[in-house]
């Protein structure tokens, strides 16, 4: 008997499906038939079903290909990092980029006191054989500002970037803040770990 009643909802549903199909409008079949679907079967039952009546499989490749083309250059080389670092993949970057190296990416401003203001320098250098240019420096929030004298570091020379934390209205509690220093590296960007536990 349930075998029966299985076999009748599938029928029904591929019956439904196919008129839809055909007529592409939307009509008191097509909305039984989806009614039933979410009523009555698993959302895989589903999929399998459509599958089946569209003589298709799901094709991921294809379905993120179709995603990728609606971003823009941007956004298309952040989901392709993120998916090769998931991977494990090494990441091999195109063309020629600067290579930075941060004596230190994390500081921590200790048990301080709230009601003023706290400075870290961060000390980098460029390793690489192209010039580095700093495009944009961002924070996570207004109470954290990075001052650098230049934009550009030539290959062999060392700089600093002063992050400032500002905790004159900053109330007791632990504090995590990030600076964001987006530039021609590979990857474009690099980000500073500032920690504030304030007493």
């Amino acid at each position: 008997m349930r075998f029966l009643k299985s076999f009748s909802i599938i029928l029904l549903i591929i019956v439904g499906i196919n008129t839809t199909a055909q007529s592409q409008t939307p009509d008191s079949v097509t909305l039984e038939v989806l009614k039933i679907m979410n009523e009555k079967l698993s959302r895989t039952d589903q999929l399998a079903i459509l599958d089946y009546v569209l003589k298709s499989e799901f094709d991921l490749q294809y379905e993120v290909s179709m995603v990728m083309e609606n971003m823009d250059e941007k956004e298309r080389e952040d989901v392709l990092l993120h998916v090769m670092r998931k991977a494990n993949i090494p990441i091999k970057p195109k063309g020629e980029h600067a290579e930075i190296y941060w004596k230190e990416v994390e500081y921590t401003f200790d048990n301080v006191p709230s009601g003023r203001k706290y400075s870290h320098v961060f000390e980098f250098e460029n390793i690489g054989k192209i010039p580095f240019k700093i495009e944009d420096i961002s924070s996570s929030c207004g109470c954290t500002l990075a001052d650098m004298p230049n934009n550009m570091l030539m290959p062999g020379e060392t700089s600093s970037l002063t992050v400032t934390f500002d905790a004159t209205r900053k109330s007791r509690g632990e504090y995590t803040e990030f600076v964001t220093i987006t530039g021609n590296t590979f990857p474009r960007k690099a980000v500073l770990i500032v920690y504030a536990n304030i007493r």
